[in-house]
């Protein structure tokens, strides 16, 4: 598949911690190239280490149903922790944490994972890596940020994929039955975010889709998809992504599994043929 081999060793990592996880609560998160096992191990680079702890995450879980064996942990601007519902991996140099927020029954749904398939030990892994992608898709991204006033803060590949229990790929999962939700730490190169409002820009089979904040925390961002691309967290004045916030679903209307409804409002790209071409250019520059 398409992962760095920094990726496939933190995967492989996460996987083989979540069967220890279930009985141990560990929480495993990866970070800037750092796989991080609380109450278990750290493995950063070539190195090991053991560090103590519960290794449980405090705070609020995502969802009633986390599945906190693997996960990455968001901490919002009150100090509570919001644990990912599924297993997760994150080696972006600008996105610190990340939470998959809806329940993990309705990701296994959305994304045809049945309860027979996670009984033989298949899992669904969110990746998130800096994005290689080439230069019409950030061209794209851009003008879709200059169109609303705003910046980009960061370009990113968010995946959702299907692995078996031994780090083995299943399938690439590209879209879902149903939206699920999406909590990721502002970007560290954003200097005074409270003074910012933020969305994401979407660009997904040639389609460009901006992506409001459906949290008014000022150290997240959510927001809810039924696909996975090339990601762009912009930045704006606030009220920038008003209009936006209105087209979109709010954060609790999110539809339940079996449900379908957009939570995106697409941005139609003056001047620019980008049509079939983006569909190639999400991860073939990084061959």
């Amino acid at each position: 598949m398409k992962r760095k081999t920094i990726t496939a060793l933190a995967i492989a990592l996460a996987l083989a911690a979540m069967s220890f996880g279930e009985h141990y609560g560990t929480v495993v998160t990866a970070s800037s190239n750092n796989t991080v096992i609380s109450g278990g191990s750290t493995a950063s680079g070539n190195n090991t280490s053991t560090e103590s702890g519960s290794g449980a995450a405090a705070g609020t879980a995502a969802s009633e149903d986390s599945y906190t064996g693997t996960a990455v942990t968001v901490t919002n601007s009150a100090g509570e922790t919001v644990t990912s519902s599924v297993g997760t991996v994150n080696t972006s140099s600008d996105i610190s944490s990340v939470a998959m927020t809806t329940a993990r029954t309705n990701v296994n749904a959305a994304v045809g994972l049945t309860a027979d398939m996670a009984a033989a030990g298949q899992s669904a892994i969110l990746t998130v890596t800096n994005s290689q992608c080439g230069e019409l898709a950030r061209q794209a991204i851009q003008n879709a940020a200059s169109s609303v006033s705003a910046s980009v803060a960061s370009i990113l590949e968010i995946d959702l994929d299907i692995y078996q229990a031994n780090g083995a790929p299943v399938r690439e999962v590209t879209e879902l039955s149903s939206p699920v939700e999406i909590m990721v730490s502002v970007p560290s190169n954003i200097e005074n975010a409270a003074n910012y409002d933020f969305a994401v820009v979407r660009i997904h089979d040639g389609s460009v889709d901006i992506l409001p904040d459906l949290d008014s925390d000022p150290a997240t961002i959510t927001f809810a998809t039924d696909r996975f691309s090339v990601y762009a967290v912009i930045y704006g004045e606030k009220g920038s992504f008003d209009a936006f916030k209105t087209a979109a679903a709010v954060k609790d209307s999110v539809p339940k599994t079996g449900e379908t409804a957009s939570a995106a409002l697409p941005f139609a790209l003056a001047g620019i043929a980008f049509a079939g071409a983006a569909v190639s250019l999400k991860r073939k520059e990084q061959a």
